[in-house]
This record gives structure tokens, sequence and C-alpha cells, in this order.
């Protein structure tokens, strides 16, 4: 397997990933696992924004937002480990 990676080297075109999430600042908030299998979604939407040429009117600029779909902002990455080729059932030995 491979190093942790800051999350600025993470691939943003949607392959999942292995990702470490800090510590959550909100004491209420319990959270089961610290690592989670995320990947970067981007979502386009419309935005209405005021016309420079036509003052008083606005224009819809369609806008890319991406986000990591986790519940807080992971601080480093790795790749997910290949898929097993044989997964082994109770009672019988590992490959």
């Amino acid at each position: 397997m491979s190093e942790w990676q800051p999350m600025e080297t993470a691939p943003k075109d949607g392959t999942p990933i292995l990702a470490f999430l800090p510590p959550e600042d909100e004491p209420d908030f319990e959270r089961l696992c610290d690592f989670v299998v995320t990947w970067w979604e981007t979502q386009q939407h419309f935005h209405l924004e005021p016309s420079k040429e036509h003052p008083g009117l606005y224009r819809r600029v369609l806008e890319s937002v991406g986000h990591w779909v986790c519940g807080s902002l992971p601080i480093c990455w790795m790749p997910l480990p290949p898929s097993p080729q044989q997964v082994p059932t109770s009672g019988q030995e590992k490959p």
C-alpha cells in the first residue's frame, strides 16, 4: 500500500480513495471511524450574476462546484488496495 499523501494531490476524477478525517471540533458529534472511502464529486449549478453590459439585469452563470463525498474535510489520502481475487469462506485457508 502507498504512503499517506496530502489532499491537494488526490485525484479529482471520481476515483475512490481512502481518506483520513481529522478529529471533529463538535463535541456533540460522535464519528464511528476516522478513515473513509470517498471521491471527488463535481456538481454544476446556475446562479444569477449582475450583467456588466446591462445594469439592472442579471445573467445566468454555470458554475462547477466540487467537494469530497464524506462528512468532514479529509486531511490526507492514499489509493485503495486492489480488490481480492478470491474471498475465503469460513473454514477455508487464505490463498
